[in-house]
């Protein structure tokens, strides 16, 4: 027996689909969040680094995880749930780096592997958690920690919204008002 193809069916193989999936969710996780963040954290005061950070991860969060839910809630794209992958490859990629660098400690110091570690683990810190912003937004540490670490926040959110939203809320499973 032939089997019917619905003409809304993609002539497209199920991989390139899926890739082109993740690429899409991707973007909208990224960039999609970070226009939110802009036009809504805009009037939103900061004074301070800290208060930038302090704004720009919550928003981060936020919005991800509101746009995961409305991408998904649209589309139902299985690829949603899976965007945070490449930012925390990426990550890792660039966390090994920062360990990998040849520490700046004291020689003096009375045990000097721990020393050695302790400085390793300082840098991380410094590098990929926003306290570089204290040096100014050009620096190294500022610039690591908005397209790595804020990135890493709004793919991860991203995909929780679009976990929540299929445990939660399907199309099928929310009725509607005509019923």
């Amino acid at each position: 027996m032939r089997q019917q193809h619905s003409p809304y069916m993609s002539v497209l193989p199920n991989g390139l689909l899926l890739l082109l999936g993740l690429i899409l969710n991707t973007l909208a996780a990224v960039f999609g969040a970070g226009l939110f963040e802009f036009a809504i954290g805009l009037p939103i005061p900061a004074h301070t680094v800290s208060q930038v950070i302090l704004r720009s991860v919550l928003l981060s969060i936020s919005l991800g995880a509101t746009t995961g839910f409305f991408v998904y809630r649209a589309w139902e794209s299985v690829t949603a749930k899976w965007v945070w992958i490449l930012p925390a490859v990426l990550f890792g990629i660039r966390a090994l780096g920062i360990l990998a660098t040849p520490p700046a400690y004291s020689v003096m110091s009375d045990h000097p592997r721990v020393a050695e570690l302790w400085s390793h683990l300082a840098e991380l810190w410094n590098q990929m958690s926003g306290a570089g912003c204290a040096g100014g937004f050009a620096t190294l540490g500022c610039r690591n920690f908005f397209f790595f670490t804020n990135t890493l926040f709004r793919t991860v959110s991203y995909a929780a919204g679009a976990v929540l939203c299929e445990r939660y809320l399907r199309k099928t499973g929310v009725p509607s008002l005509r019923s």
